[in-house]
């Protein structure tokens, strides 16, 4: 009986017009990015601006250090704030994007690999909800992809995390829900014999971080550091407090409580669902990777990856539980998982069992149908579904 051996090419071959296709398709993405960030700063009124607005001319808040920069700089060169925030965030969209083309071409593609990249959980996700294009996590995407492309060298990561992380916290505390990812990344480059090596490894360069750390959770942050926040914004930059200016003052328990309030089991369905269907690929992949000799360490080598990555996604979790922008999370999630495997892929920490793959293509897809059957399964996970950014 015919298989679908055109298909198994497809997952074998190294898709050699994929940087080209690649780099236009990302410059599309950066001119609509670049015309929805103009638009915005010009009258925009959701949290793409508002968030970078956030700064300590109240006092000391979380997630205000930016916003102090722009607000100085803008006070002493006297420059409309706004527009500085239009400049930082072009800057910055434009660096993530490069520096992600830069760690994909690292990669070996095949059919699987690029449905991955092309998931609408990543570079898409932007670009169909626009008030997450360029929030704050940005800095969190180019960070990781910095530590990946730049400082593989082990004692490098160390230096490179214990001086970056604290200013991270400073600008977007929820990085602290993804740590398990850059605590995968540096366990297996390390090598660490145990548990107990690697908390002695990290435990005093990481210091700063937690001080950091402790001093947001601990901050007394008033409804009347707010109003005087709000008074200088107005009276030296002329600008009004909304959206995520209002949310400063809110507790942990606010947070919980607002999701608790008014979720619904629909809710909860709707986007495990749309996690289930986007990290589909990858789950394919993280399921048929087989470790190699490279990983010299018994824990990791002694686990499933799938295990390793569920290790790595928990404290994932309570984030989900005290935000209600389930949207961004599952953004924010399959951006740190698709990086890290494929690094630790790319790495030769594990290779891709591509038989069980193509085995499993055999079964459900017929040769005379691959062509149309490929471009067709491309085309509808990847462009034909977005999430809502807030859960309700």
């Amino acid at each position: 009986s015919k298989t679908a051996f055109q298909l198994f090419d497809m997952i074998k071959s190294s898709f050699e017009n994929f940087r080209k296709i690649f780099r236009y398709y990302l410059l599309y993405v950066l001119l609509f990015a670049f015309i929805q960030l103009y638009i915005k700063h010009t009258g925009g009124t959701d949290s793409t601006i508002s968030e970078w607005l956030i700064n300590y001319q109240g006092g000391f808040v979380r997630r205000g250090f930016i916003g102090e920069l722009f607000f100085q700089i803008a006070t002493i060169f006297n420059i409309k704030i706004k527009f500085i925030i239009f400049i930082f965030q072009a800057i910055i969209y434009a660096s993530f994007l490069f520096f992600l083309f830069k760690f994909f071409n690292l990669i070996k593609k095949n059919f699987i690999i690029v449905l991955c990249i092309f998931s609408p959980l990543l570079i898409i996700y932007h670009i169909a909800e626009v008030e997450t294009l360029a929030r704050k996590e940005v800095l969190l995407f180019i960070h990781f992809l910095v530590l990946l492309l730049y400082f593989n060298k082990t004692n490098k990561q160390i230096l490179y995390l214990s001086i970056t992380y604290p200013f991270l916290m400073l600008i977007w505390e929820p990085i602290v829900f993804f740590s398990g990812f850059y605590a995968l990344i540096i366990f297996v480059d390390f090598q660490f014999k145990n548990i107990g090596n690697f908390l002695n490894k990290i435990i005093l360069p990481f210091l700063p971080t937690a001080f950091v750390f402790f001093l947001i959770i601990f901050n007394k942050y008033t409804e009347q550091n707010q109003d005087l926040m709000c008074s200088n914004l107005k009276e030296f930059v002329n600008e009004t407090c909304y959206m995520s200016l209002g949310y400063v003052t809110t507790s942990i328990k606010d947070n919980y409580m607002s999701l608790f309030g008014g979720i619904e089991i629909f809710h909860i369905f709707r986007y495990a669902l749309a996690l289930l269907v986007g990290f589909f690929p990858l789950m394919l992949i993280v399921f048929n990777l087989k470790k190699t000799l490279n990983i010299k360490n018994k824990f990791i080598y002694n686990r499933h990856p799938f295990q390793l990555f569920l290790i790595a996604s928990f404290p994932v979790i309570f984030l989900f539980a005290m935000g209600l922008d389930w949207g961004r999370w599952c953004n924010i999630f399959y951006f740190y998982s698709i990086t890290t495997f494929f690094y630790l892929l790319n790495k030769n920490f594990y290779v891709l069992k591509i038989e069980y793959i193509k085995k499993y293509l055999n079964n459900i897809i017929s040769k005379s149908k691959i062509t149309y059957v490929g471009i067709f399964l491309f085309i509808v996970f990847s462009f034909t579904w977005n999430l809502k950014t807030t859960f309700k």
